[in-house]
């Protein structure tokens, strides 16, 4: 297998490609992704509208997942601390509320998994996922605005998630807190089933809670929960994680996600970022980039990543939206982390892939599906309760600024 090659003459300067990569990102980011999210605002009920056909008809009546809700305050947050506007910090404040009066639950606490527009109860069962996303999406408006309250319920909501994790395992629950069989994440009738997706993406809202806060107890959970990555998620070859893990921490399956496992690696790096333990970044880092390479085994010839596989390689070839904005994150770190030149020769190969073939030109947004042979899949609706700007609109975000970086780091 060959990497395809660079996008850019290799005679510029790696902060000069950095550079190029990050105008194309930023102008996809505010020529495309923005208008595209910012149209779909839903000014009667707050939030936004959650449903869009293949052909761009909008389902104004879509339950809201508090998934799709939280990415969208996500992304609006950290879109207003790179480069805000009245109009995004408006549209942020918006959804924020959304989440706070309509996607929680006064009675029980937590949030729900879905709900209509108007805040009525859809999906009342809680999971360890859409708790994450909420409390990630809540530290991040509070961050880039200030405001105490979002800063105060997101503590409130890991405070209250984490003590039910610990008293009763697993990450499925009821609405009433009760353990249940993780029907979302990990089919099986076992309660105490844990998904590496979930616990990802619990890692990534403590990190930054705790980049917010800086409150101990979520300083805690937070390396306990990296440690349980090193020790248990990750395979002991260190070159892939496991899905799923049953109540003994053993891993069930043998299923290989690409897109996690580089997304992991550089979320991993983040968290023992904002740790600040010298002992346990040298070990994350030596997990993270090993894991990041292993992944590199998905990648095919065109530059792109596959969705899955198992230890013979690649069984799914699709090429999906995500997994490639999470590629081009998880490459650009390991680049700006090792030095690795053929990190950055593999970042732009992955862009012009997303150029070439996700991008969607007419509809506005990424195609969420791409047959191996380049074909859109045009059958899949443009947005739903998966299909969010959250992916996209980092990569674009983890462009910009890691070009700044690398600038500023080959001036000085």
């Amino acid at each position: 297998m060959t990497a395809s090659p660079p996008m850019f003459p290799l005679d510029r300067s790696p902060a000069e490609r950095m550079r190029l990569l990050a105008v194309k990102a930023e102008n996809e980011l505010k020529r495309r992704l923005l208008p595209f999210w910012t149209a779909l605002e839903d000014r009667g009920n707050g939030g936004h509208f959650s449903h869009v056909s293949p052909i761009g008809e909008i389902d104004r009546d879509a339950p809201r997942a508090t998934v799709f809700v939280a990415r969208l305050l996500w992304t609006l947050s950290a879109v207003d601390r790179a480069a805000g506007s009245a109009e995004i910090r408006r549209q942020a404040e918006h959804t924020s509320q959304f989440l706070l009066t309509r996607s929680a639950d006064k009675r029980f606490g937590g949030f729900f998994w879905s709900v209509t527009p108007a805040g009525r109860k859809h999906e009342p069962d809680k999971h360890l996922y859409a708790q994450a996303f909420a409390i990630f999406g809540l530290a991040a408006y509070a961050r880039a605005s200030g405001d105490p309250a979002a800063l105060r319920q997101a503590l409130a909501a890991f405070r209250l998630a984490h003590a039910k994790m610990q008293a009763v395992g697993g990450e499925s629950f009821s609405r009433y807190w009760w353990a249940t069989p993780n029907r979302r994440l990990a089919e099986g009738p076992d309660i105490g089933l844990r998904s590496m997706n979930a616990h990802l993406h619990w890692l990534e809202a403590l990190t930054e809670l705790l980049v917010t806060s800086h409150a101990e107890d979520v300083r805690d959970a937070l390396e306990a929960l990296l440690r349980l990555f090193l020790t248990s998620f990750i395979a002991s070859e260190g070159t892939h994680s496991w899905s799923i893990l049953d109540t003994s921490l053993r891993p069930v399956g043998k299923t290989i996600s690409y897109g996690h496992d580089i997304e992991a690696s550089w979320l991993l790096d983040a968290a023992a970022d904002a740790l600040g333990d010298r002992e346990l970044a040298d070990a994350t880092r030596l997990a993270a980039s090993r894991l990041c390479r292993g992944a590199l085994g998905g990648i095919m010839d065109d530059g792109s990543l596959a969705n899955s596989g198992e230890a013979q390689g690649v069984t799914d070839r699709s090429r999906i939206w995500w997994v490639q904005a999470e590629a081009m994150t998880g490459l650009l770190n390991e680049y700006e982390r090792s030095g690795d030149p053929t990190m950055l020769d593999r970042a732009e190969a992955l862009w012009r892939y997303i150029e070439a073939h996700i991008l969607d030109r007419d509809g506005g947004e990424w195609f969420r599906r791409v047959a191996p042979d380049g074909t859109p899949d045009r059958s899949l609706p443009r947005v739903d309760a998966w299909k969010d700007p959250y992916h996209q609109a980092r990569a674009c975000l983890h462009m910009m600024e890691r070009a700044a970086r690398i600038a500023a780091a080959s001036s000085g």
